[in-house]
């Protein structure tokens, strides 16, 4: 609940009351403008940290408190009309609405201790830098007095105005939950001193708000929830083989959404195990400001407003969200159009990946842009093994080693040495080929003879064959 000033009475109480608040929001401003704030040209411009817009309506609430308190030193009459109706223009307590409606389920404490942590330790976990000690102590130190002052200023100054309202009707305007999201915290009281807690406990504390600040780059979505991805081994964009037209899709499409904030939903389909799932993660990551969202199918089937508000505050973050996995055949669209290209726009730090196993209905690709590979063939083959002879030094492959190369792979597949004829099945066998030198001086051997041997096209046409109607039979 929110402190209750001690009543004094006459003009004298009133005037000391002021002024011990004007201390606050001195304090508060100034230490405001250390943790968040920078000169670009002739104006002060809020860092572009995860909950930047928060931070701008708690700036206006301090101003607009600040110039309040200047008004009632001069009459204490001003009060009244905050508590009914403003004036030409917003006032604190229009701010103070606003950043409570934008606070949803977490406390506005909570919120502001994790802006302030990340404002003190992450430019050093951006940039890879040695922790700076004496610059943390130095913003931690304005960050307790400002979560301190600052709250102390927000609930003294509303029961002030609560107790000048002569007619006891309190602060009709002020919402309701003002008193939740303002006083109660699970991770701060006024007794807390953030300068005496390790920075590894603050971070921790913090990561529990805002798991995006660990560090990680891919995220697990469930039940409202963002879990660190464990994705394994990445393979680096520059160990796919093959594709180009796929690896010059992805690239542009990824440094558009990169750059620019071009955001179009991405739609991608082929047979399974052509590399859907791999482009997307790895081509993601490789850029530093992407951060991955995986999300189960199912999930288009709900409403996406609330992770698209969640990610969409976070407007110094950009991210991809990607549903792997999906039968575009089974799966019901209604939110997808409500949400996609609907009634609701995307923020352009957010854009959406779906793969799918099978062709996506019309009405569903004319919202995004499409990509389909293509099968997996004698062709297609040989230019990964060309690619991949490439990345071990060889300046030009000659086409008879890329030949043998591909014949010996199609004959372990007839030999049930691999399941199946796919790039991931082929990266396997080019991996055991690059760790056998005995392998290697025979196909190089090969590749001198008179006759050469080639892939067969007809194991990959039947083997493409099996593949659609093992989908086919799926339904």
């Amino acid at each position: 609940m929110a402190k209750t000033v001690k009543k004094t009475s006459g003009s004298e109480g009133v005037g000391k009351e002021v002024a011990r608040l004007k201390v606050l929001a001195v304090e508060s401003l100034s230490s405001f403008n250390v943790l968040f704030e920078h000169a670009s040209g002739n104006e002060l411009q809020i860092h572009d940290l995860g909950h930047s817009e928060l931070l701008s309506l708690f700036s206006k609430i301090l101003f607009a408190i600040d110039s309040e308190l200047d008004q009632l030193s001069k009459n204490k009459n001003s009060a009244f009309r905050r508590s009914r109706i403003a004036d030409a223009g917003p006032d604190s307590v229009d701010y103070l609405n606003s950043l409570l409606a934008q606070c949803r389920k977490q406390s506005f404490s909570d919120i502001l201790i994790a802006a302030i942590i990340e404002a003190a330790t992450m430019d050093q976990v951006r940039m890879n830098e040695k922790k700076d000690d004496e610059m943390i102590k130095f913003k931690l130190a304005h960050g307790d007095r400002l979560v301190k002052s600052g709250i102390k200023l927000l609930l003294d100054y509303m029961a002030l105005l609560s107790r000048l309202d002569t007619s006891e009707s309190t602060l009709a305007r002020l919402s309701p939950s003002f008193n939740e999201k303002i006083s109660s915290s699970e991770i701060f009281n006024l007794k807390t001193d953030l300068q005496s807690m390790m920075i590894s406990e603050l971070q921790e504390r913090f990561q529990r708000m805002d798991p995006f600040l660990s560090g990680d780059r891919a995220f697990r979505f469930s039940e409202s929830t963002f879990f660190p991805a464990k994705l394994g081994p990445v393979r680096p964009v520059s160990q796919f083989y093959g594709f180009p037209a796929a690896k010059e899709f992805f690239r542009k499409y990824l440094s558009a959404f990169s750059l620019k904030g071009e955001n179009f939903p991405l739609l991608i389909s082929s047979l399974p195990g052509l590399g859907k799932t791999h482009f997307t993660i790895s081509y993601t990551l490789s850029f530093e400001n992407l951060t991955l969202i995986l999300c189960e199918p199912h999930h288009l089937e709900k409403p996406l407003v609330e992770i698209i508000e969640i990610l969409g505050k976070r407007s110094n973050r950009r991210f991809v969200l990607f549903f792997d996995d999906v039968d575009t055949r089974k799966i019901d669209w209604y939110y997808f159009r409500t949400n996609i290209g609907g009634s609701c726009v995307l923020p352009e730090n957010i854009t959406v990946v779906i793969a799918s196993n099978y062709e996506y209905p019309a009405n569903i690709l004319s919202r995004g842009g499409g990509f389909t590979f293509p099968f997996f063939d004698e062709i297609t083959c040989q230019e990964m093994v060309h690619d991949f002879l490439m990345s071990m030094g060889m300046k030009t492959p000659r086409k008879e080693l890329v030949s043998v190369i591909a014949a010996d792979y199609v004959e372990d597949f007839g030999q049930h040495v691999f399941e199946e004829l796919s790039p991931r099945t082929l990266v396997r066998y080019l991996e055991r080929y690059h760790n056998d030198p005995v392998k290697r001086k025979k196909a190089l051997d090969l590749s001198k003879q008179d006759v050469i041997t080639a892939p067969d096209a007809m194991c990959f046409y039947e083997a493409n064959q099996k593949v659609l109607q093992r989908l086919k039979d799926s339904i």
